[in-house]
């Protein structure tokens, strides 16, 4: 903890810090390097030394067997002189005893036999218990009837001993067999070859091995070869057939570098080995003493370190004290300019930085007030959405749209709550607005709503996207707009002065009434009205006057006919009825004398109002199938009104009578 506050203080103990882990990562790292390439190196020459030794001592091996083998032809000559006759030693048998045994004291030998060429019988052997016995069944012997042959080690069935066996024909000077001679050496000699330490270093051992794996001769004093086992890697590839060197854990548990070689004359494995640790203990001390050297060499160099970081570090430094009173709002601090290199300039650079960013701040603030004064001045409605509908923000003007503050409408959820009354408009309000703002280009979207104040009033809504997921809302009162729209309408379909409609929305109306008959099978019934002698009441009372007439015309119209049906103006004092939906022409017959009865009421306040009314009566399909027909048929029946004196009805020609 204490180093680690330390290297939190400040940049020159990390410059320092730095330093120091990366020279101690290089020293170890050439340390490391250096005992591995010694490592590979020494590895090459103890396995050569390794190598050499067994070589040399398969070849000590290979002449001493051929020495004996060298003996067994001297004595072999000498056995054929001495037999009088084939299988058989002659008078002389007693002097070929002695000669034998002598040859075993002086050559170390075990024992020498002479068995009969038929068999297998012990004629001579230098140990008097074998004499008599047979050895036909022993593979010296069947082998050894044919030519000179050696028998790897293997435990004698007589001394349970292990012995290695040499044996040849002996045979007269025509090519008879007469007896085989046998060697059986003991392992002192082999001993004594495999014993020999030159260039084995103070670990090195070897040993031979049997392809029963059992140790049969060792370079370790006192050892009982016989009754040791060797499986280690080194033997197994060995006995395997192999030649070369491995590294690997002996028998005893030690790590070594073993070199083996299989010896297919003697059916054993030759094994050479040195542990590791005395074969590769140079390369550790070489590795040692560079690491030691590098340690001393970074202990110099870090006190340079130290005073050229403290002099490279402090311009930083002053650098970094001006950054963090800038970063803690002071934006008047300014760094000094202590050098004229890079970090110099780095200190100019950062004055000048500042100078802009105080600049830039004072702007932004600037442009910040000015932004927050229009969101909270403008009759335009503007809110802050999240993904989910969460309202963030409403300003002054969406709050006068709506008449709700922001605690009472957290989310357009909430807000659509208070603003449609019906359930499938408040759905379709969230699901709209939520679908917009996973738009790039969202539509612009109408909504008829209901004001806290309880009027019927229109807004146009837009939705852009924000930085971070969230949406602004623009909203716009347009229910001025949408009055002026329904006013121009209203004054384009309807009479001005009776609020009737005019000539063209009838004419929409008087078809749309012909297709429903059409496709009903009903009729329908057409009224032509004519005011009787409004012009001279005009002329009488004034244009006033008239137009009050006018007014009173078009409400008792109205009162005499259904909803469903439509009264229209078509210009000065005519008027048409249409009369939809009717089963049978003479349906209209009560609704024309009920208007004509209306209308004939001449004396009222402020003077005469009605004379009377002509009204013409056509009926679809009876008088027409189309309007211009059927009004045609109206208007003629309203003069036939007209001529028969006025304040009567007229019936197109063919009308049914009641």
């Amino acid at each position: 903890m204490g180093m680690l506050r330390f290297l939190r203080r400040g940049l020159v103990p990390r410059l320092v810090s730095t330093y120091l882990v990366f020279a101690l990562l290089g020293t170890a790292c050439m340390g490391l390097a250096a005992y591995w390439a010694g490592r590979a190196m020494l590895r090459q020459a103890v396995v050569e030394r390794l190598e050499t030794a067994s070589r040399q001592k398969e070849v000590d091996l290979n002449l001493w067997v051929e020495e004996r083998q060298n003996d067994l032809t001297f004595m072999s000559k000498l056995l054929a002189d001495e037999m009088g006759f084939a299988g058989t030693p002659g008078h002389g048998q007693d002097h070929l005893e002695r000669m034998l045994e002598y040859l075993r004291s002086s050559q170390s030998i075990q024992e020498l036999l002479v068995l009969s060429p038929e068999g297998g019988r012990v004629l001579v052997s230098t140990e008097a218990a074998h004499r008599g016995g047979y050895r036909a069944m022993y593979n010296y012997y069947t082998q050894g009837r044919e030519r000179a042959t050696v028998q790897s080690l293997y435990p004698s069935p007589e001394s349970l001993k292990p012995v290695l066996t040499l044996s040849m024909p002996v045979k007269s000077p025509r090519g008879h067999l007469l007896a085989v001679l046998v060697m059986h050496t003991g392992l002192e000699p082999i001993n004594r070859i495999v014993r020999s330490r030159a260039g084995m270093g103070e670990t090195g051992e070897t040993y031979l091995v049997d392809d029963f794996n059992v140790m049969v001769a060792s370079d370790r004093a006192g050892d009982a070869p016989v009754r040791r086992h060797a499986h280690n890697e080194g033997v197994l590839r060995a006995l395997a057939g192999g030649n070369g060197y491995e590294l690997y854990t002996n028998d005893a548990g030690v790590p070594v570098v073993g070199v083996y070689r299989w010896l297919p004359l003697y059916k054993m494995a030759l094994v050479a080995e040195m542990s590791q640790a005395e074969a590769f203990a140079p390369a550790g001390r070489l590795a040692l003493i560079i690491v030691l050297v590098g340690l001393v060499t970074v202990g110099g160099l870090a006190v340079g370190v130290l005073v050229v970081s403290r002099r490279v570090a402090r311009p930083v430094l002053e650098v970094t004290r001006a950054a963090m009173a800038v970063a803690d709002g002071d934006l008047s601090a300014r760094a000094p300019v202590l050098t004229s290199d890079e970090l110099g300039k780095l200190a100019v650079a950062f004055n000048t930085m500042t100078g802009e960013l105080s600049t830039l701040y004072e702007r932004l603030e600037q442009e910040g007030a000015d932004r927050w004064a229009i969101l909270q001045g403008s009759f335009d409605g503007i809110a802050m959405a999240d993904q989910e509908g969460g309202i963030e923000y409403l300003n002054p003007g969406m709050e006068n749209i709506f008449g709700y503050a922001l605690h009472e409408m957290p989310s357009l959820a909430a807000l659509a709550e208070h603003l449609f009354p019906i359930q499938e408009e408040r759905q379709d309000f969230v699901s709209n607005l939520i679908a917009d703002m996973r738009e790039s280009s969202p539509p612009e979207r109408l909504y008829r709503f209901l004001h806290r104040d309880g009027s019927t009033r229109w807004c146009r809504f837009q939705v852009a996207p924000m930085h971070g997921g969230r949406v602004v809302i623009n909203a716009q009162d347009i229910t001025d707009i949408k009055n002026s729209e329904e006013q121009v309408r209203h004054m384009a379909l309807h009479d001005t002065l009776t609020g009737l409609p005019n000539r063209q929305l009838f004419a929409d109306r008087l078809d749309q009434a012909i297709r429903r008959a059409k496709r009903l099978g009903v009729h329908v019934s057409l009224l032509y009205v004519d005011l009787d002698k409004f012009k001279g009441l005009n002329d009488t009372y004034g244009h006033a006057h008239g137009d009050r007439v006018l007014v009173e015309t078009a409400k008792r119209l109205l009162s005499s006919v259904r909803e469903s049906d439509t009264v229209a103006r078509l210009g000065g004092d005519e008027f048409v009825v249409i009369l939809a939906d009717q089963q049978q022409p003479a349906d209209a017959l009560p609704v024309a004398r009920k208007i004509l009865d209306r209308l004939h009421q001449p004396e009222e306040e402020g003077g005469c109002m009605f004379l009377g009314a002509s009204v013409g009566l056509a009926c679809y399909p009876l008088h027409g199938v189309d309007q211009d027909s059927l009004l045609n048929a109206a208007d003629a029946a309203m003069y036939v009104a007209k001529r028969a004196g006025g304040n009567s009805l007229g019936l197109a020609e063919g009308f049914p009578h009641e």
